[in-house]
């Protein structure tokens, strides 16, 4: 398996403001869509939830 150590700074990502079309995000408009990818964690969960044996772990 491969593993690669990041410090806190390499997981960090920002944006600049300017590359957005409002100032605070009560300008911006709900999506008619709900969230998206609801439908693909629920049933992970319920997989998830249904497994019993020991070490499995579930993350969402």
């Amino acid at each position: 398996m491969f593993s690669l150590e990041l410090s806190y700074e390499e997981l960090r990502v920002r944006c600049p403001s300017d590359i957005f079309d409002f100032e605070t995000t009560e300008e911006v408009k709900p999506l008619d869509k709900g969230i998206i990818g609801q439908d693909r964690v629920v049933k992970a969960a319920h997989f998830g939830l249904r497994v019993k044996s020991p070490g499995y772990n579930l993350f969402l």
